[in-house]
């Protein structure tokens, strides 16, 4: 598959628990939040503030995974004062392993969760404060598994042959952000440029915002008011105005704003898509893009009557090869109606 899911936190505001949330659950207390100074890159980013509760962002996947990669930008505000959690795989509602950081500012691999597990590997360098940096983990998860990180693609910890699993199952199929059941946060902490992966690690991965700014090849779709893609352009999402359509195999697609930058791997294109639907029978979207007069529908995603993200990420560009940055440039985005 590859890319599983991406977060840059600059096109929404909500956290879960109310409407536009990317993310499917924040236990107990409110202590997230996002804003455009909270980025590495003058961009937006989500920030968790110091507390004493137990807390998490947690990110359902879409299926369970024997084996994982991840990657995020990381910004702690000051070294904490006791040993805390920064990201934790679930099984459910068990955490099965994570990561934390000690008191000394170490990085340190867990089996289960903060409060009785057990440390797999402790880095022998230190995580410094007010500084971002970029941290990946691949993880297998088993009785005889591996957890290994990365900072700024630089090997810190390498727990080869460990137990990485809590229940019976050698998989996950949850993310958790900040802590785990159990764990308090008592110091803040900042993530940005967030991606899961399921084949291998990415490097120091920028994920880019773009918003539509004109009208494209497509225009099947029914503005509310004004032109398609005026009704489509906002972050975050207002539900004032949209697009809509009642046929199968109408599509909308749209130019998008320009990158600044200029040199550049392009990994993916991904479409984040605020939608529901408004009649009683089932309907599915997918994500259309168009490059060189040629389109390239993503498998259809069902949409729920209430309002909500769904994500699309494309690999290939349309007539097959992986994405340039000229073709990001030049490629129309948009949707089309499956079912």
């Amino acid at each position: 598959m590859g890319f599983i899911f991406t977060d840059s936190f600059d096109h929404y505001t909500a956290m879960p628990g109310t409407s536009g949330a990317k993310w499917d659950l924040e236990n107990a207390n409110s202590y997230s939040s996002i804003s455009a100074s909270y980025g590495r890159f003058s961009t937006a980013g989500v920030r968790c503030t110091s507390q004493n509760s137990s807390y998490y962002l947690l990110k359902t996947l879409p299926s369970n995974y024997g084996t994982l990669y991840f990657g995020f930008a990381y910004k702690i505000a000051e070294v904490p004062s006791t040993n805390m959690c920064i990201m934790s795989l679930r099984d459910s509602n068990t955490t099965q392993c994570g990561l934390n950081i000690s008191a000394a500012g170490k990085l340190m691999t867990y089996n289960g969760w903060l409060g009785g597990g057990t440390v797999l590997q402790t880095s022998s360098l230190s995580y410094p404060a007010n500084e971002w940096h970029f941290v990946e983990g691949a993880v297998t998860i088993s009785e005889t598994g591996s957890f290994r990180i990365l900072v700024d693609e630089v090997e810190w910890i390498d727990s080869s042959t460990c137990d990485t699993r809590v229940t019976a199952n050698n998989y996950a199929g949850g993310f958790a952000l900040f802590g785990q059941y159990g764990s308090a946060i008592q110091w803040t902490c900042y993530v940005d440029d967030l991606y899961i992966h399921d084949t291998a690690n990415q490097g120091d991965v920028r994920v880019i915002y773009r918003a539509p700014d004109g009208a494209g090849a497509h225009t099947d779709w029914t503005p509310s008011a004004g032109a398609n893609w005026q009704c489509v352009d906002e972050a975050a999402p207002d539900t004032a105005d949209y697009v809509s359509t009642a046929t199968t195999s109408n599509v909308d697609t749209y130019t998008m704003t320009d990158l600044t930058q200029t040199t550049g791997t392009i990994l993916a294109v991904v479409g984040n898509y605020f939608a529901q639907k408004t009649d009683a029978g089932a309907r599915s979207i997918a994500m259309t893009t168009r490059l060189s007069g040629t389109d390239l529908d993503s498998t259809g995603k069902a949409v729920a009557s209430s309002w909500g993200y769904l994500q699309f990420i494309q690999e290939t560009k349309p007539g097959g090869g992986a994405w340039t940055l000229a073709d990001t440039k030049s490629a129309e985005m948009g949707m089309k109606v499956t079912a």
